[in-house]
């Protein structure tokens, strides 16, 4: 099971979360966190070595960290290593990246679609319709905001 580890007192102790994500491997885990409030977060991951592989690549918690569930719609396309937020939908709208390609969800993490299937590693926003993402070789990707 993938752990996450939380503190609530700048770091001085910390306490471990079970999550639904595979980290059977040196491989495999949770990549990415993103949080919208301090309730309400995201974790992706999966495994980089295989990431078409089956296998639960997303979870949520609605409780600071405390717990983490699976999503129950459509799960991201494959391992995914980055995933934040678009401001200003009030937490609604997500973008997650990966080698295999990167995907949106516009409830919350609930359900995901594809956005392409060109890789990149890394994502993040500088307001609602202004984000990059950036990839292997030089590859860099401007979001325009949903269709």
């Amino acid at each position: 099971m993938g752990r996450i580890f939380r503190s609530t007192d700048k770091g001085k102790s910390w306490s471990v979360h079970n999550s639904p994500i595979e980290a059977g491997s040196p491989s495999s885990g949770i990549f990415s966190l993103a949080f919208s409030d301090a309730e309400h977060g995201m974790a992706v991951g999966g495994d980089y070595k295989e990431p078409g592989r089956a296998g639960h690549r997303v979870v949520l918690t609605s409780d600071g960290g405390r717990t983490w569930r699976l999503p129950t719609g459509q799960q991201p396309g494959g391992y995914r290593s980055a995933v934040t937020y678009v401001p200003g939908t009030q937490g609604r709208s997500l973008v997650a990246v990966g080698p295999t390609g990167s995907d949106i969800s516009v409830d919350g993490g609930g359900n995901w679609r594809p956005l392409g299937t060109a890789g990149f590693h890394a994502v993040g926003f500088a307001g609602q319709t202004f984000g990059w993402a950036v990839g292997e070789d030089g590859r860099v990707a401007k979001y325009d905001g949903p269709d």
